[in-house]
């Protein structure tokens, strides 16, 4: 398997990590429970900043060239880059609602919930998609230049909660994580 594969495979891994503490979260605000919304705010700071700048237009570009390599792929890559803007949309206004959270805000819990739910559940579905259809196709579509081009155009951009140099900003979410792993 190609480093681009595994980069994408590696990242929808990490996504799932913070998909079930999304999960966790949620499940505490539906209950009233205490719900740290800061750490929510952290995560959706990370998927606006992190996969919606780096790991989805590097699936763009991968899938960009099995569209051209085979146009029968064109619907389903169209369907994924269309799914690559309401998702980053998502990212956005839930970040914009867990920061007015923070600022003492009153939104109706139910819909924060099912807001969180909607987005957790699309964007397994979304992972799993790439997963099971899109990249075996890349796989067997894409030749060995192909990929090298798009290892050269994507070798900057490194994940700052899972990478090797954590930024500040995503310190407590990455305890989070850990202690998450620990159990």
């Amino acid at each position: 398997m190609n480093s681009v594969i595994n980069r994408i495979q590696q990242d929808h891994q990490n996504t799932e990590r913070l998909l079930q503490l999304i999960e966790r979260e949620t499940a505490h605000l539906e209950h009233g429970d205490f719900t740290n919304v800061p750490l929510l705010s952290d995560i959706m700071h990370y998927f606006v900043n992190y996969p919606d700048l780096y790991h989805h237009p590097l699936e763009d570009q991968v899938f960009a060239v099995m569209k051209k390599r085979d146009p029968s792929s064109a619907a389903k890559v169209d369907q994924l880059y269309s799914e690559h803007v309401q998702m980053a949309e998502a990212s956005e206004g839930l970040l914009e609602r867990t920061m007015e959270l923070q600022g003492n805000a009153v939104t109706p819990r139910g819909k924060l919930v099912q807001e969180f739910r909607d987005y957790v559940r699309q964007y397994r579905a979304h992972m799993n998609r790439e997963e099971q259809e899109l990249l075996p196709a890349a796989e067997k579509v894409l030749e060995a230049a192909d990929w090298k081009s798009l290892e050269k155009q994507f070798a900057t951009g490194a994940d700052p909660l899972f990478g090797q140099i954590l930024q500040r900003q995503y310190q407590s979410l990455y305890k989070v994580i850990m202690a998450e792993a620990g159990k």
